[in-house]
C-alpha cells in the first residue's frame, strides 16, 4: 500500500511541476498559418503592405499556398498576385476567430491554421 501511495504522490508532484511550464510555453506560441487553396492560377505570390511577403511556401504543385504569420490573434490582409499575367489580383483577410488547431501529417504537433479558397479571374482588357 505504501508503494502505491508513493507512486501516486510522485506522479501528482511531477504533474504539478510540469503543467505550469507547459501552459506558459503554449501561451507564448502565437504564430499561425494561412492555407490558401488557389484556383485558376498556380504559384501566386502574397504581398503585404506593397512588398512581397517572404515567409510562405507552396504545396500541391503550386495550388496550395501556406503563409506563416507571427500572431494569429490579429487580422492580416494579403494581396495575391498570379504568377502568370492576365489575372486580377485577389485580396484576402484572415479572421482571428476562424483559426483552428490543425494536425500536420507526419508530426504530433498542432498548428493554428486559417483555411480559405481563392479563385483568380481573367483581367478585362
Amino acid at each position: 500500500m505504501e508503494r502505491r501511495e508513493f507512486v501516486r504522490g510522485c506522479a501528482a508532484t511531477g504533474t504539478l511541476l510540469f503543467l505550469p511550464g507547459a501552459a506558459l510555453a503554449e501561451e507564448k506560441v502565437s504564430g499561425g498559418e494561412i492555407w490558401v487553396s488557389l484556383k485558376g492560377a498556380d504559384y501566386a505570390k502574397p504581398y503585404f503592405d506593397g512588398s512581397e511577403y517572404e515567409d510562405h511556401e507552396f504545396e500541391k504543385n503550386g495550388y496550395k499556398l501556406i503563409i506563416r504569420i507571427e500572431d494569429y490573434s490579429k487580422p492580416y490582409t494579403f494581396e495575391l498576385r498570379a504568377s502568370v499575367g492576365g489575372f486580377t489580383p485577389v485580396e484576402i483577410t484572415s479572421k482571428p476567430k476562424k483559426f483552428r488547431p490543425t494536425r500536420v501529417s507526419g508530426t504530433r504537433e498542432r498548428r493554428w491554421v486559417y483555411k480559405t479558397k481563392v479563385k483568380f479571374n481573367k483581367a478585362e482588357k
